[in-house]
């Protein structure tokens, strides 16, 4: 639709204003501002300012009744430079519909990543005490290389996106992040707060809760995300076509996404034993447990139009308010926000959607 609107481009020179206009097609008439607005928006102006120097050399080979006499681009303007011919029945509302899907593309990709969080106070909730763990650390955990346990298990540090392109330039993801959480329990912490129990320290000793506090020792709390530290998120993603081949067979992206989710952690904590020995704690369900936010800044390399890898930095903030621990009515909680920096790498698909066959009957332009 819109090349065929394209093509009735008439542009008045200095030239052609002292001549006599050619009598119009009757199937045509002049666009209105609001029709040349619609299609300036969809067109661009450096593709609307091409088309109207093809159609002005066009005319001025007709009008000379030869090729090659003169150039377009040498031609000085007037004020009003072209005017716009469209069809009589012509309808704006449909330049941005007509031919063009509603998707241009939806694109899945699938990697793994590498991570770092920022310290934290953890707070534990339970029925015999509470008490807070001050300036918490904790690290990723990276599974030992095996190609079968990283292409057909969740257990290694996984990233998947899903999304779709409503244009070259926007789109959005959902986004499925899977981190891996792990405190620290080897450094020096100040405790603070009363706990109704006796401890395991890591040397294997029995110490009354006051005697670990005063120690800085919590080797006795074992507590990972890491099954893991799981986000779940939706993202708004801004593209940038950096380079291009010809025909596509290899383009350069740079894209940077921003967007909101939730903290859905399965969460493993034991601390203390009871009076034969057991850990108190447990291998808890999937739970939300807070929310987060975060933005990306990622460069892709397609082939073919269809393939692509990715590199993607990051930077994510979540607020666990609600983590399981035992499953009582015990809670541990991250006081503060936690930030976490992860570098992923991905493959990915892009399927195309190919643009609608035109229902409006082409009108052959008169010049």
């Amino acid at each position: 639709m819109l090349k065929l609107i394209a093509i009735f481009f008439l542009i008045q020179s200095t030239t052609f204003a002292q001549t006599t206009p050619q009598s119009e097609s009757p199937l045509l008439r002049e666009a209105t501002q609001a029709e040349q607005e619609a299609i300036l928006k969809v067109l661009g102006e450096q593709n609307l300012k091409k088309i109207g120097e093809e159609a002005l050399d066009r005319q001025e080979h007709l009008k000379n009744g030869m090729l090659g006499t003169h150039t377009v681009k040498n031609k000085q303007p007037t004020t009003t430079p072209m005017r716009v011919m469209v069809p009589q029945n012509f309808n704006p509302e449909e330049v941005e519909r007509d031919g063009k899907p509603f998707f241009q593309q939806i694109f899945v990709s699938w990697g793994f990543d590498r991570c770092t969080h920022s310290i934290s106070d953890l707070a534990f909730t339970t029925p015999d005490g509470n008490f807070i763990i001050k300036n918490a650390v904790a690290k990723d955990r990276q599974s030992p290389f095996n190609l079968k346990l990283y292409l057909f298990s969740t257990v290694p540090q996984y990233n998947i996106d899903i999304g779709v392109m409503f244009n070259s330039k926007w789109g959005m993801e959902l986004n499925i992040n899977h981190m891996k959480w792990v405190f620290d329990n080897k450094q020096p912490y100040d405790i603070e707060g009363n706990y109704n129990h006796d401890v395991v320290l890591a040397d294997g000793s029995v110490a009354p809760f006051e005697a670990a506090k005063a120690k800085r020792d919590a080797s006795w709390v074992d507590a990972e995300h890491s099954d893991g530290y799981n986000y779940e998120s939706i993202s708004a993603v801004r593209n940038f076509n950096i380079l291009h081949t010809a025909k596509d067979r290899v383009a350069l992206d740079a894209r940077v996404a921003a967007g909101i989710g939730f903290m859905m952690p399965k969460t493993k904590i034991k601390f203390h034993q009871d009076a034969v020995g057991n850990y108190i704690g447990a291998d808890n369900d999937f739970h939300i447990a807070g929310p987060g936010a975060h933005a990306d800044i990622k460069a892709r390399l397609v082939f073919f139009s269809k393939f692509y890898l990715q590199g993607t930095t990051r930077a994510s903030i979540a607020k666990l308010n609600d983590v399981l621990v035992d499953g009582s009515s015990s809670r541990m909680e991250q006081l503060q926000p936690v930030t976490s920096i992860q570098l992923i790498g991905q493959i990915g698909y892009i399927y195309n959607f190919k643009k609608k066959k035109p229902t409006s009957t082409p009108v052959n332009p008169q010049f």
